[in-house]
């Protein structure tokens, strides 16, 4: 699916394409948001076109910065509905200017380099985007050289030794299962993907994560048979739709921009619950540090029994508090939608935080 906002002249067309608040973005595709000089009369609506489909790590996001389209278009590709990279171009040269992954770093991410050269094949470059593409090659150059050196690791896999390389300690436990001290792609230029490895075989018989796992740039689409993440875990951004059987998270859980529906068998996190606007269900969730519901559609806290210090519900659809017992204090605005009255059951050790 791709989309250029300047073909479509019906107002109304537009307002079909707004979902949660947001413009609809493709699950795999580009849109092209065009520039002021093509596109002068929609020059705002525009504006917010990008500000919204703009991945959060990108100044595009950000409400003020609208000088962005003053040049050329504005193109960006969605994987999985989530931006991963947008190229800027300059309408009176007819050059593409900047190349911007996730991590807005001035680095093209490798694993969609095909996908852009093929877009833009014979345009040409601007200075940034010329220097980009020659660390690209630099990095292709590295990566060949790992993979050579990983080569037998991966055709046997070897997952002790690949964990290893990548300086990430492991030990097996009695039953044959693995525990890794952390879990984090090799670089942010390039994943374990576009290394050849597979992360599916990789941690089929992982158990627990000591410290931090970051799922960004990840191709797995279930933590499998993962039990425990020490640390954070954060799922943002990365192909991962279920928790598997993740029944605790010591740190915090980023499970907002995700496409994570249910918390699943998850039943502790020990800091701050992120949730996105796709998790409409809190699984089997006892407890947690801070739980932040803002524009959540979560009408039912279910099994929670205590929030230790904040539950945040600015904009949320939640209704019915379930079992909650205890919670350190609570937050709403105006469009919560809880009746304030429930909460005389709660035993709150903070107070109730209103703000218009």
């Amino acid at each position: 699916m791709n989309i250029n906002f300047q073909n479509i002249k019906s107002k109304a067309v537009v307002n079909s394409l707004v979902e949660n608040k947001g413009f609809l973005k493709p699950k795999n595709g580009w849109i092209v948001i065009p520039s002021l000089n093509k596109d002068p009369k929609n020059i705002e609506r525009n504006y917010q076109i990008l500000r919204e489909i703009s991945n959060a790590n990108w100044c595009t996001s950000i409400k003020g910065k609208s000088f962005y389209l003053n040049d050329g278009d504005v193109h960006i590709y969605f994987e999985n509905t989530h931006p991963k990279v947008a190229v800027f171009t300059n309408d009176k040269n007819d050059t593409v200017t900047e190349i911007v992954g996730e991590a807005n770093n001035y680095k093209i991410p490798m694993d969609f380099y095909s996908v852009i050269a093929e877009r833009f094949k014979g345009k040409k470059l601007g200075l940034i985007a010329k220097k980009e593409v020659e660390t690209y090659k630099q990095y292709c150059e590295k990566v060949k050289k790992i993979r050579e050196d990983i080569k037998s690791f991966i055709k046997n896999n070897d997952v002790v030794n690949i964990f290893k390389y990548f300086g990430i300690g492991i030990q097996k436990d009695g039953d044959g299962k693995y525990i890794l001290e952390k879990y984090v792609q090799p670089s942010i230029n390039y994943t374990l993907h576009t290394l050849g490895i597979d992360e599916n075989k990789l941690l089929k018989d992982v158990k627990m994560i000591k410290g931090n796992a970051i799922l960004k740039g990840s191709r797995l689409e279930s933590l499998l048979g993962i039990a425990k993440i020490g640390g954070n875990a954060d799922i943002r951004y990365s192909r991962v739709s279920e928790l598997g059987g993740l029944g605790e998270i010591g740190g915090n859980g980023y499970l907002n921009n995700s496409d994570v529906e249910t918390t699943g068998e998850l039943r502790f996190v020990g800091g701050l619950l992120y949730l996105g606007n796709k998790i409409k269900s809190l699984g089997k969730l006892k407890s947690a540090g801070s739980l932040y519901l803002n524009n959540s559609p979560v009408k039912s806290l279910g099994e929670v029994e205590n929030i230790q210090k904040e539950l945040c519900l600015y904009d949320s659809e939640l209704t019915n508090l379930g079992k909650l017992k205890t919670a350190g204090c609570i937050c709403i605005n105006k469009n919560t939608k809880l009746d304030k009255r429930l909460l005389d059951s709660v035993a709150i050790t903070d107070k109730i935080y209103e703000i218009e």
